[in-house]
């Protein structure tokens, strides 16, 4: 099963699903799948991580840098001041070779 696959299946689980906690981890799940296949920015005035671990932001300079969102302080946290436009997950590193 491929990724674009794995979101279609996440998808049509969760228009089923009847329990409550399975159904938000299948809403996970569909999210953190459409990111790794759309691989794509998303803008932080459509939405913020929803936890703190580190992400790839943006700034409107187009600068890339390392940081995570402070949900406490409502600000993100990062090395530099800058304005920061988009986000997204980290790549996955690449697999071992033993």
């Amino acid at each position: 099963m491929n990724l674009e696959e794995a979101v279609r299946y996440a998808v049509k689980r969760q228009s089923r699903c009847e329990d409550a906690q399975e159904k938000a981890f299948l809403l996970r799940a569909e999210e953190a799948l459409r990111e790794q296949v759309a691989g794509e920015w998303i803008r932080v005035t459509e939405r913020l991580p929803r936890d703190s671990r580190p992400v790839l932001v943006s700034s409107d300079r187009g600068a890339i840098f390392r940081a995570y969102y402070d949900h406490v302080h409502g600000c993100w946290r990062t090395t530099k001041t800058i304005n920061i436009t988009h986000w997204r997950r980290m790549p996955l590193p690449p697999e071992r070779e033993e």
